[in-house]
C-alpha cells in the first residue's frame, strides 16, 4: 500500500479500539455521576434529618419548661401520656402568652368577660374559671374561636371594653380568677411529628416521652413529675442501597433529660 493511500482515513481495527475506549469512558462517565448524585442527594437527606431531630427535640422541650407556668397548680391534669408512659404522645396544658383576669366584679350566667389585657388571651383556646373559695373545682370553658362579629376576633374583643366571648356561661365573683388555657397534643403519626394536628417535623422514625420522678422513677402523677425525657429518632426520606441497616435507612437517635422548671 502506497504513503497516499495509508494517509486517507482509519483502518477498522483503529476505529474499534476508539469505539470500544470510547465506550469505557462513557459508561465510567455514567457511574461516576450516578454515584455523585446518588451521594449528594443521601448527603442532603442526611442533613434534612439532622434538622429534623434537633428541631423536635427543642419544640417538645421548650413546651415541658413551660408546662403549668401560670395555671392553677392542684386540681387539673398539666401532662397527660394517653399511650402510656413511655408513650409517643403527648398532651400539655399552657397558658400559652400567661394571661390571667381576676374578677373585679361578679357575673352571673355570662359568656362574655371583661378582661384587662386581650393579647394575653388571645393565643388560647379555653380559660380555666378557678373560683377563690377552697373545695369549689376547677373548671375548663371553650372560648368561642368561631365568633368574630361585634368587634370580636375568634373570641377576643380589643375594645375599648377588651372583653372575651365564652362558649357557654360562667358565674364568677370577686375576686375568682380566668387562666387562658391551652392543651398542646404532641404526637407521632404517619412518620411525622404533630403539634395539633400539624406537621412540625417530617420522617421520625420513633418517638418516647417519659416522665420522672426526682428519684428518676417512672411516674404517671403531675404531683410526683420533676423531668422529663425526650426520645427521637429520625431518619432520612428514602433508604439508601449501600446501607445495610435499618432497612437502608439512615437513622440519627437523640435524647434530652428536661427539667420541669414549675415543678422544681
Amino acid at each position: 500500500m502506497s504513503r497516499a493511500a495509508s494517509e486517507k482515513g482509519f483502518s477498522l481495527i483503529e476505529v474499534v479500539v476508539a469505539l470500544a475506549a470510547s465506550g469505557i469512558l462513557t459508561v465510567g462517565l455514567v457511574r461516576f455521576f450516578r454515584d455523585f448524585n446518588r451521594s449528594y442527594n443521601m448527603q442532603e437527606q442526611v442533613g434534612d434529618r439532622d434538622m429534623n431531630a434537633h428541631y423536635s427535640v427543642k419544640r417538645i422541650s421548650e413546651a415541658f419548661m413551660g408546662v403549668g407556668s401560670n395555671l392553677p397548680s392542684e386540681g387539673w391534669t398539666m401532662i397527660s401520656l394517653p399511650e402510656g408512659n413511655p408513650g409517643a404522645r403527648l398532651l400539655l396544658s399552657v397558658n400559652p402568652r400567661g394571661g390571667v383576669q381576676y374578677l373585679a366584679a361578679p357575673l352571673a350566667s355570662a359568656v362574655e368577660v371583661p378582661i384587662d389585657d386581650p393579647k394575653a388571651f388571645a393565643k388560647a383556646t379555653a380559660v380555666l374559671a378557678d373560683p377563690q373559695p377552697v373545695g369549689i373545682p376547677t373548671t375548663k370553658v371553650a372560648i368561642d374561636l368561631g365568633y368574630n362579629s361585634d368587634g370580636y376576633v375568634k373570641g377576643v374583643k380589643e375594645g375599648p371594653p377588651a372583653m372575651l366571648r365564652l362558649a357557654s356561661p360562667v358565674t364568677l365573683e370577686i375576686g375568682d380568677a380566668l387562666y387562658a388555657y391551652d392543651e398542646q397534643d404532641f404526637r407521632l403519626q404517619d412518620g411525622n411529628l404533630l403539634l395539633d394536628g400539624n406537621v412540625l417535623a417530617e420522617n421520625i422514625q420513633d418517638l418516647k416521652f417519659t416522665m420522672l420522678t426526682a428519684n428518676q422513677s417512672v411516674t404517671n402523677q403531675w404531683s410526683a413529675m420533676r423531668s422529663a425525657k425526650i426520645q427521637v429518632t429520625a431518619r432520612t426520606r428514602t433508604a439508601d442501597p449501600g446501607y445495610v441497616l435499618n432497612g437502608g435507612y439512615r437513622s440519627l437517635d437523640l435524647s434530652m433529660d428536661v427539667l420541669l422548671r414549675n415543678r422544681l
